[in-house]
């Protein structure tokens, strides 16, 4: 199959060889022999993915789900289904689950854990058990002779105070807060359940104090909904992303809302383009947001990172509910078809028929995949999330469209900006 991909951009072309993640900038003077250029490549000897082995005794991630709660009501959220708010207290994970959650973890997987991410919901309201679970973490770890995971945390940023930042100074790598631009937009999706204050505001305060006084990194997730193409197409500019970009944080990653599958942009050359308008932005800052980007596409590239399966959930990074349930990934609670287990009352046979399914699911089993020019490297792009593909689509085996053509676009720039 015929993995070559030309295409132009800013007036340089560029010749993508998606066999051996080869790039080539063609001059002007030879973009009429592109075809010849073509014939040449193909005679060279194809890449293989690097087989990665479905049998680890390290996990890479482990999400634990402090809370299934939330004090927000955001507009876009696909856990609205999962959230009983008249139950709160019973949505938040007791330490006795955190414990025998870690001590099943480190039963089944010898060589430890890369990083632990706090996730929710909200994990803040679950504050009072977060300090005791890093102790008890890191006093695990120590007991078995391993490296102690980087902690993270993935929080809506409305509830961090003084304390809870000691508490992250103390333990965590990295905080990743959602913000979605500037005040109006971030205030039309993301509301609080019970009262009309700003979401904007408040998390802006507590980004300036985290600035401050942390001693980790933070990282702003950005949704894009509706809203901010809207006001790209209006004011043909990106003043969203921009916006967030100058909070001068470690990380800035954008990613579309999978629930805007109806709104008159998805999917759209103006969605595509409004992305692509971001990730150019980014890359010509020349910071540490740019810095970072760059070096991640040059090490895909210079190393030539394929990989065999659409994301890792479920082989090499696990959720555990605050229940004690075990999922893939947070994209999949609630889910009976993908619950591997719980952790209180463990079935073997039950975990390994999940893990076995997704094994069974590579990129090479797909055969539209396999005629496509990003196949090896797609994973780099928005396009990969198995979580995504079952919320939309209905089935772990079948990528979303859209998400697909948005990350060929992305990595075309990505590819050029690595280049240039």
């Amino acid at each position: 199959m015929n993995k070559l991909h030309y295409y132009e951009i800013e007036n340089q072309g560029i010749l993508f060889d998606g066999h051996n993640v080869e790039i080539y900038k063609i001059p002007d003077v030879h973009k009429n022999k592109v075809n010849e250029i073509k014939e040449n490549i193909l005679n060279t000897n194809y890449l293989k993915s690097s087989p990665q082995n479905d049998e680890r005794n390290m996990l890479e991630r482990l999400v634990i789900i402090l809370s299934e709660s939330c004090n927000l009501s955001c507009k876009y959220c696909y856990l609205h289904d999962c959230i009983d708010d008249n139950n709160v207290s019973e949505c938040l994970m007791k330490l006795e689950t955190m414990i025998t959650g870690i001590d099943f973890i480190l039963n089944k997987y010898n060589d430890g854990v890369g990083y632990i991410q706090f996730f929710g919901g909200e994990p803040l309201l679950n504050a009072g058990i977060i300090e005791e679970a890093c102790k008890i973490i890191h006093e695990k770890f120590r007991e078995k002779g391993l490296v102690i995971p980087k902690l993270t945390m993935v929080t809506n940023g409305t509830l961090i105070n003084e304390k809870i930042i000691d508490i992250f100074n103390l333990y965590f790598d990295n905080i990743t807060v959602s913000l979605d631009g500037m005040k109006q937009t971030n205030d039309d999706n993301r509301i609080y359940k019970n009262s009309n204050k700003s979401v904007y505001d408040e998390v802006l305060k507590n980004i300036s104090k985290m600035k401050k006084y942390g001693k980790f990194k933070i990282n702003i997730e950005m949704t894009v909904a509706n809203n901010q193409i809207k006001n790209f197409v209006d004011d043909n500019d990106i003043l969203d992303y921009k916006h967030i970009c100058d909070l001068d944080v470690d990380q800035v990653h954008f990613c579309p809302n999978i629930e805007d599958s109806k709104n008159k942009y998805y999917g759209s050359e103006i969605f595509r383009n409004y992305f692509d308008a971001c990730s150019k932005y980014s890359f010509n800052l020349n910071n540490k947001l740019s810095d970072f980007k760059k070096a991640t596409i040059r090490k895909l590239l210079r190393d030539k990172e394929t990989q065999e399966y659409f994301c890792m959930a479920g082989l090499s990074d696990i959720t555990i509910n605050y229940n004690g349930d075990i999922y893939p990934c947070f994209m999949f609670i609630g889910s009976k078809e993908y619950r591997m287990s719980n952790v209180f009352n463990y079935n073997e046979t039950e975990f390994n028929s999940v893990f076995e399914k997704l094994s069974q699911n590579k990129i090479a089993n797909n055969k539209e995949c396999n005629s496509c020019w990003a196949q090896k490297i797609c994973y780099a792009g928005c396009s990969g999330c198995i979580g995504t593909f079952n919320m939309v689509n209905g089935s772990i085996c079948k990528p979303v469209v859209e998400n697909c053509i948005l990350s060929k676009k992305l990595l075309e720039r990505v590819i050029y900006e690595s280049i240039k």
